[in-house]
């Protein structure tokens, strides 16, 4: 009488290579260093394809070259390409993660629509994540699986190294497209968090946030509600930065968003963001940043975490849900457009197109809208 398989099989040791190794029907699949994070985490994936009747990738060929192969490829280059002073390469850093602890050992040959799918899945329930990684995601009041827009946008990245590796012949002809195959996550899946659209924020809530806020955040806060800046670019501000030759400033970030497509950004700063301003560059060096943590910070300007945590204190003290920085960004967006017009805004807040500035002017019709019935109804 034969022995009922063992399930789920069990690893092994195997010593020459130092290596995990499972036998499913007499065929070894070796897993990566033994008792490695990552090996624990290809078996996870090659029982879950078992349970749900898929074929493992055949072992025992040559070598082929593997998904983490085509990402260390891609990434060798995008280090070349890609401008150390934008943040796109900080992107790919969030998005490839779960694609390498899930397929990692893969043969990117076998990568296709279905596996993208898996990742996928396991990147808005934070599947892929290690035990330490969501007690710390707990610790620090995050969600531990990424909400739809965060899933869709990353999963768009790793189709961008898929398109590169097609176009170097890394990996077979058709791959890229094969990917494209899967469709993204729309605004009524169940697949992912949703999350509602940010709101602009109201200068009532603003005011009793600012009560809160220590001095340096308070003036960061005023200047993206009135200038309409990013907190990248408000974050990194230093008197040398400032042309203040003028009757407007004009402010030239370091560094910006779309530093690294070669976009130049000049932050115009009127009377009011003036004010907010002459008191930190009055004893400030030159090259010294003006809004600076308290003693004891790791770093001499704020990080997009620290400026968001103290901000979301200040905002739980005053009893706001939902407030943070970029709400002052929206503000800015909906009160130049409502007083000047969508390209006055776009030219504020340096967006190159229309569209997007566009997507925050449901509030400003609403207004036009409301005034219109008022005088006509």
């Amino acid at each position: 009488m034969p022995r009922k398989p063992i399930w789920p099989p069990p690893v092994h040791h195997h010593k020459p290579t130092g290596q995990a190794r499972v036998r499913i029907r007499g065929r070894d699949y070796y897993l990566g260093k033994y008792g490695s994070p990552e090996a624990q985490a290809e078996y996870a994936r090659l029982v879950a394809e078992l349970a749900a009747g898929a074929v493992p990738a055949p072992k025992g060929a040559a070598p082929a070259l593997t998904v983490a192969d085509v990402v260390a490829s891609w990434w060798e280059q995008a280090e070349k390409e890609y401008s150390e002073r934008g943040r796109e390469l900080d992107q790919f850093r969030f998005a490839l993660p779960p694609l390498l602890r899930l397929y990692g050992h893969t043969p990117a040959r076998d990568f296709d629509a279905d596996r993208l799918e898996t990742v996928r899945q396991a990147m808005a329930s934070g599947s892929w994540m290690s035990e330490e990684e969501k007690a710390q995601a707990v610790k620090r009041k995050r969600p531990v699986g990424w909400c739809r827009n965060v899933v869709n946008r990353r999963v768009v990245r790793i189709r961008t190294v898929w398109r590169w590796a097609e176009g170097k012949k890394v990996v077979p002809k058709g791959s890229w497209a094969g990917l494209c195959v899967l469709r993204g996550l729309g605004t009524n899946s169940r697949a992912a968090r949703q999350t509602e659209k940010p709101k602009p924020a109201e200068w009532g809530e603003l005011r009793r946030v600012l009560r809160r806020c220590p001095p340096a955040p308070r003036a960061m806060l005023l200047l993206q509600w009135w200038a309409g800046m990013r907190s990248g670019e408000v974050r990194v501000m230093r008197p040398c930065d400032i042309d203040r030759s003028g009757p407007v400033w004009v402010y030239r970030p370091p560094q910006h968003k779309n530093d690294w497509r070669g976009h130049e950004r000049a932050v115009p700063l009127g009377r009011k963001c003036q004010a907010v301003l002459g008191p930190w560059l009055r004893d400030c060096p030159p090259q010294n940043y003006l809004f600076r943590p308290g003693r004891g910070a790791r770093s001499d300007h704020y990080s997009a975490f620290s400026y968001g945590q103290v901000v979301r204190r200040a905002a739980e003290a005053a009893g706001i849900e939902g407030f943070h920085p970029y709400r002052c960004r929206h503000a800015a967006k909906q009160r130049i457009t409502r007083e000047l017009g969508l390209d006055a805004a776009r030219a504020v807040l340096g967006q190159r197109s229309i569209g997007t500035t566009n997507d925050y002017a449901a509030g400003v019709d609403l207004k036009t809208a409301t005034d219109a019935a008022r005088k006509t109804g």
